[in-house]
């Protein structure tokens, strides 16, 4: 796994750093209603910072992302990871499933 770039946030030009932190915030909300590990929020953050470091996120798909990376990061370290639907439910349904799997092919590749 490789590490994020080291400005990585210089990169994006609709989102910045304190848009970041709201995310990681609400991630951390995330992650404890959920019963999450740590290292699945760790994990989480990391897909994330990796993500920004390359892609060009618009303020509408921050939570997109953030939401995808709890997923992908769930279903590497929870023994049990919560279903595609919750993470549909986390964000008040904003995102369908769909989207969730299509945003989970863009952060995977």
């Amino acid at each position: 796994m490789y590490a994020p770039k080291m400005n990585f946030m210089e990169y994006q030009s609709d989102i910045n750093s304190a848009m970041r932190t709201i995310l990681v915030d609400w991630l951390i909300e995330v992650a404890d209603e959920y019963k999450l590990n740590d290292e699945t929020l760790f994990l989480c953050v990391q897909y994330v910072d990796r993500f920004l470091s390359t892609v060009n996120v618009t303020r509408s798909k921050l939570q997109l992302v953030g939401t995808t990376c709890m997923y992908v990061a769930s279903k590497y370290e929870e023994m049990y990871p919560p279903a595609l639907d919750e993470f549909s439910f986390i964000t008040d349904n904003t995102y369908e499933t769909k989207h969730i799997l299509r945003m989970e092919q863009i952060v995977m590749k």
